[in-house]
């Protein structure tokens, strides 16, 4: 559902609605070429998805709630994302100070 960009074929004055569309294959286009400067686009990205998907379709669609559920997953895993890229720069940090 959120692979791809919407088109008005499929999603009737999707254009007029959303003017910030965003689909996890453009997200995987910029991953891919290291456009992100940091998690925090990151999740801009990907909350835009959801976004969009509230914005457009009606809270009882499925579109909708699905929208609603994966948001709820992804917070959950930029949660840990952002916990393990710390760890790793204290790690980075710690070992700068053993090399002293």
């Amino acid at each position: 559902v959120f692979l791809h960009p919407v088109s008005d074929s499929v999603a009737p004055n999707y254009s007029k609605t959303i003017k910030t569309p965003m689909d996890f294959s453009t997200i995987h286009s910029r991953l891919r070429s290291l456009s992100y400067d940091g998690v925090e686009n990151l999740r801009q990205h990907v909350n835009l998805v959801w976004r969009n998907a509230l914005d457009y379709n009606p809270p009882e669609n499925l579109v909708a709630r699905l929208a609603v559920r994966l948001q709820q997953l992804a917070i959950g895993l930029f949660h840990r994302l952002e916990k393990r890229l710390l760890k790793v720069d204290r790690d980075q940090e710690w070992k700068k100070g053993e090399e002293k």
